[in-house]
């Protein structure tokens, strides 16, 4: 998998590839580039995968490269997120900020949804199940201003999922973030997977998807 890369992507929302480029920017920007407030951007898998085979879950690994830059904002937000979710998953209406275009404010669950987000506000990645709220979460030095490499995978025998991350130049590498979760009863037979991110009133950044790869193995 080279820079540049992404698996055939439909862009949601403010999403779109900035021109000359393979890089996705995420967040709507103004005519100098600067990210603007309450805007939700998506990119999902062209079709849906199928994430069961005969009714067993399979086990799944992606790949996400991105950087997130302030503009000139000093309150940056909201963040970024890898998702999976049923399949022709739609934006739920006023999903900004810490709903990142997943999650719907009007409900205390969102059912059937597996999010790793990246919150930029705060400086963490968390593991998200059916909820904006994290199941688990770790802060992260160096999300602001650096390419950030997440691989991200599911062992459906042993139920463990991972997220290591690898940050900048220098490659640093913090603990890898786990959970022992069953995602068998909460991932559908078909889904959609996809990237999204969001910025909010104040809190807002850009959030560029740079690299992308996603592998379901039956």
């Amino acid at each position: 998998m080279g820079d540049n890369y992404f698996p055939k992507v439909s862009p949601q929302g403010d999403a779109m590839f900035l021109p000359g480029t393979r890089y996705l920017r995420l967040i709507k920007t103004d005519y100098y580039g600067n990210p603007q407030s309450n805007s939700i951007g998506r990119a999902v898998i062209s079709n849906a995968v199928q994430m069961k085979y005969g009714g067993v879950q399979v086990d799944f690994e992606s790949v996400l490269k991105f950087r997130v830059a302030a503009g000139d904002s000093p309150d940056t937000g909201s963040g970024i997120a890898f998702f999976i979710a049923p399949e022709n998953y739609e934006i739920p209406p006023n999903s900004t900020g810490d709903n990142y275009g997943i999650f719907d404010p009007t409900r205390t669950t969102t059912s059937h949804v597996f999010a790793v987000v990246f919150n930029t506000q705060e400086k963490t990645v968390g593991i998200n199940i059916e909820s904006p709220t994290p199941r688990k979460s770790m802060l992260v030095n160096g999300l602001i201003g650096n390419d950030v490499k997440a691989h991200i995978k599911y062992d459906a025998v042993s139920t463990l999922i991972s997220v290591d991350l690898t940050i900048g130049q220098d490659e640093f590498k913090p603990d890898p973030l786990t959970l022992k979760f069953d995602l068998s009863p909460i991932l559908d037979d078909r889904v959609t997977i996809g990237v999204s991110a969001t910025t909010a009133d104040i809190l807002i950044a850009n959030h560029d998807a740079l690299v992308w790869s996603v592998k379901p193995n039956a």
